[in-house]
């Protein structure tokens, strides 16, 4: 579970979502965007655009986005998630700023799924 902004600056994050990301809470709040360790990648493997990343794209629509698939590229491997992001409104209730964002590990899943159809 992480917590990130409309700038997609990370707020915080739980133990688990550091260890998806093979990153040390310090690594992750400090990095610099331009230079982060992670590479998203489209649920086929391709580099995906930030537009198109369901953080982008739950600020854009200010709608939930749920369950979508796509890989990350950390330091050590390519991990298969699937990530939902919530938008959490202002008081007004008009405008996201931040949003909560789950994200679930199906690497071994994918891995066994994969084996079995060989």
């Amino acid at each position: 579970v992480a917590l990130v902004n409309d700038q997609l600056a990370l707020l915080s994050i739980n133990r688990a979502g550091m260890q998806i990301f093979d990153l040390n809470q310090d690594e992750l709040l400090l990095v610099d965007r331009k230079n982060i360790p992670i590479r998203s990648l489209t649920a086929t493997g391709q580099r995906m655009k930030l537009s198109d990343h369901p953080i982008s794209m739950a600020f854009r629509e200010q709608q939930p986005i749920e369950k979508f698939p796509m890989k990350i590229e950390t330091k050590a491997e390519v991990r298969d998630l699937l990530v939902s992001v919530t938008p959490i409104f202002d008081k007004e209730d008009t405008i996201a700023t931040t949003a909560l964002m789950t994200i679930k590990d199906v690497t071994e899943e994918k891995r066994t799924e994969e084996t079995l159809l060989q």
